[in-house]
């Protein structure tokens, strides 16, 4: 490790304690705490073909859109992903493809953080995992703003969706994050909404592609 490296990780060491001994909520503080590293490796999250839905966000909380998701659908040759976004308003769904990275930040050895564009038009910001359940179920993110500091984004695999969240992701999300929204509706699961001619459905597929990305600008 070099002497720069070894500088910034101590720096980002002390302002995660510090933060935790106020009682603070710091959702990015907590992110860069290597108490919790155990629990932020990215990989966890990539290595699943489940349907991701946001169950809880503490930010852009005026926006009309339910059900929010994220599908795997495809990687490219340089190791990076290729997710569907989605987001239904009114019956009709948005879809659009980014390309997410996972990156390591501050003193992690391993990828922690989900690079992606999640608004579009806005660019690609960090999704720093803060925690996850022991059946790799559930995820609790530490998201980025453009304007400086960090919200919160909880996500869950389809399989349990319509179950209570995990206590291990929810305790987390109630200390470090804000009340927030709740996307999630039982009729998210549902394929029968309509989509506009702007952003196209992708055809299931039962092997992930690589596919092209789209701009449906739309905010989410």
């Amino acid at each position: 490790m070099s002497f720069l490296r070894l500088v910034l990780c101590i720096l980002f060491a002390s302002s995660s304690i510090l933060a935790e001994e106020k009682a603070e909520k710091d959702p990015g503080a907590y992110a860069e705490n290597s108490k919790y590293f155990d629990k932020q490796h990215i990989s966890e999250m990539t290595n699943l073909d489940s349907t991701l839905y946001v169950m809880k966000r503490d930010y852009n909380t005026t926006t009309g859109f339910r059900c929010l998701s994220a599908t795997k659908v495809g990687q490219h040759t340089d190791g990076s992903y290729v997710y569907t976004l989605n987001a239904r308003s009114s019956g009709e769904s948005r879809y659009y493809d980014v390309t997410m990275t996972a990156e390591r930040t501050g003193c992690h050895s391993d990828a922690n953080s989900a690079f992606y564009e999640e608004f579009p038009g806005e660019g690609a910001t960090h999704h720093k995992l803060m925690t996850m359940d022991e059946q790799r179920t559930c995820f609790l993110f530490a998201t980025e703003h453009r304007y400086g500091g960090y919200g919160c984004l909880l996500v869950v695999s389809e399989e349990i969706a319509d179950q209570e969240i995990s206590e291990e992701c929810l305790t987390v999300y109630n200390q470090q994050c804000e009340k927030g929204v709740e996307p999630y509706e039982r009729s998210c699961k549902d394929n029968t909404s309509s989509t506009p001619n702007e952003c196209k459905k992708h055809p299931e597929k039962k092997q992930p592609q690589v596919l092209d990305h789209l701009s449906c600008r739309r905010e989410l």
